[in-house]
């Protein structure tokens, strides 16, 4: 049964919507404004989020705004056809999100990349077929998005809650931002801290998303939260905490590699086979390999491991000389 949308704090409202894949829900937000109100993040269709959003009794042509945390399609799908609903409210969204929609919506292009990365990490040629068979389809759900306004580190909404300010944090996505309400100590998280699990880190060409990430959990440790409403589960308190494991899981993950590593040289798909020894269904074989791919970046930009090509083109990985006990040390002092 969907949950109802709830007021979980006066002037803002989670309105769940129920997911096809991934999570059960994502957690939509209505923030109340002096003229009507922002909608964080959109759901995949909007017909449902529409109705959702009926509930709590609040007209769509009061939706004066809508942001959009990230492109992930659970976030973003709904926008537009929420535009149209709202009156056309503006989409504020980041440069770098709006330019991976850009890019993503080349299905041909985005394409192409994935089967290269593939090749490159040595995945078998079976398992490559069925990952894109499923990404061909998972990219129509992305949507091809050009925002009306840019949202920057600093961007500030004047909301019943005092100043919502906006909090760049990569990782999860380039682009990807929390909104934070200082004067009532609240943070709307996103995907970036969810209560129950870490989320996912993936490699993009030209980021270090697991360094980008870990430098965040400094950054968000030291604003003062009471409550945090994630995209994902029950608003939660404790934030500190919550954060305190990221560093940990991460480390745990970095250790393991370089424990393979130490036995010998290994392509990104043999590592997966041995960080997840069971058969993956082809999405969850995907997002395996660009964690995977994400950590192999994080460590060879810390001079931990070097990757080496074959003549067929596959990289294989190759741990540094002497560095086979020094994993966890470089990690703390490079990471978050």
């Amino acid at each position: 049964m969907p949950t109802l949308p709830e007021l979980v704090y006066p002037g803002v409202w989670c309105v769940p919507t129920p997911l096809p894949f991934g999570p059960p829900e994502i957690n939509s937000y209505l923030v109340e404004t002096e003229d009507g109100w922002l909608l964080i993040d959109t759901g995949i269709d909007a017909a449902v989020t529409l109705q959702s959003i009926a509930q709590t009794g609040i007209s769509p042509h009061r939706i004066q705004a809508i942001l959009v945390s990230h492109i992930h399609p659970d976030h973003s799908a709904a926008a537009l056809s929420l535009q149209r609903a709202c009156n056309g409210a503006p989409l504020w969204m980041h440069r770098l999100e709006s330019d991976l929609s850009l890019f993503l919506s080349d299905r041909g292009a985005a394409t192409a990349r994935l089967a290269e990365t593939m090749h490159r990490s040595g995945v078998a040629i079976q398992t490559q077929e069925a990952i894109l068979k499923n990404y061909q389809r998972l990219l129509h759900v992305f949507p091809r998005l050009e925002p009306d306004c840019a949202l920057q580190d600093g961007t500030q909404f004047e909301t019943s809650i005092g100043p919502l300010c906006a909090v760049v944090t990569p990782g999860h996505s380039p682009g990807h931002i929390c909104l934070y309400a200082p004067q009532r100590r609240l943070l709307f998280s996103g995907d970036h801290l969810l209560e129950t699990i870490t989320p996912h880190i993936g490699w993009l060409p030209g980021y270090d998303s697991l360094g980008d990430y870990l430098a965040t959990v400094d950054r968000l440790a030291e604003l003062e939260v009471d409550l945090v409403f994630p995209s994902h589960g029950r608003p939660f308190a404790q934030h500190r905490n919550v954060l305190a494991r990221a560093p940990e899981h991460h480390a745990a993950r970095c250790g393991a590699i370089c424990a393979w590593l130490s036995r010998g040289t290994e392509t990104a798909a043999e590592l997966i086979e041995k960080l997840w020894p069971r058969e993956l269904p082809a999405l969850d074989y995907q997002l395996a390999l660009l964690e995977v791919l994400a950590h192999l970046v994080y460590l060879e930009k810390r001079d931990m491991i070097r990757r080496v090509r074959r003549d067929d083109a596959v990289e294989v990985w190759q741990l540094i000389s002497g560095n086979s006990q020094q994993e966890s040390g470089v990690f703390s002092e490079q990471g978050a």
